[in-house]
């Protein structure tokens, strides 16, 4: 990938990164309820995903909840992992997180299902995974550099010029 291809695929990411965030956000929010607050228990209806992930699944019964939690918010995390966007990232995730934590407490008026608290603590858990992961991902990348804005510019300036 040329230099001229990847600045405008960053470009792209930055101008899309909201709607991105919230697409994702909504379309695996609404997959986890449905998930979390159907009668059964059982992975096995959701069929759109793979028969080996929904064996794993249903065998790991409460860490489920941790690897549902990190899928939900991993892309928001990474998508949102630079420095300056650090509070927007742990805004998104406190929202994930808490939407998830009321699908959990309403299992208690489902007959057929019942409220966990290990479900809470792999749900917290996963949403912690989430922000570490941003943070690892952001340190790698960047290092100890300055990531701010007005840093951005200045490097961008003193690299043209």
């Amino acid at each position: 990938m040329s230099r001229s291809t990847r600045i405008a695929f960053v470009e792209s990411l930055r101008r899309y990164r909201a709607p991105l965030v919230l697409t994702w956000s909504a379309a695996t929010l609404c997959v986890a309820a449905f998930a979390v607050l159907k009668p059964h228990p059982s992975s096995k209806e959701l069929v759109f995903l793979p028969g080996w992930f929904t064996s794993f699944m249903d065998v790991y019964y409460d860490f489920r909840t941790f690897i549902m939690t990190v899928a939900i918010g991993l892309i928001p995390a990474l998508l949102l992992s630079p420095s300056h966007q650090k509070l927007q990232r742990h805004s998104v995730l406190f929202v994930l997180v808490g939407a998830l934590l009321i699908f959990e407490f309403m299992q208690n008026w489902i007959p057929t299902r019942g409220f966990s608290w290990a479900d809470v603590g792999y749900t917290v858990a996963g949403g912690l995974a989430c922000e570490y992961m941003a943070r690892l991902t952001h340190w790698l990348r960047f290092g100890a550099k300055d990531e701010t804005p007005v840093a951005m510019v200045e490097h961008r300036s003193r690299s043209i010029g």
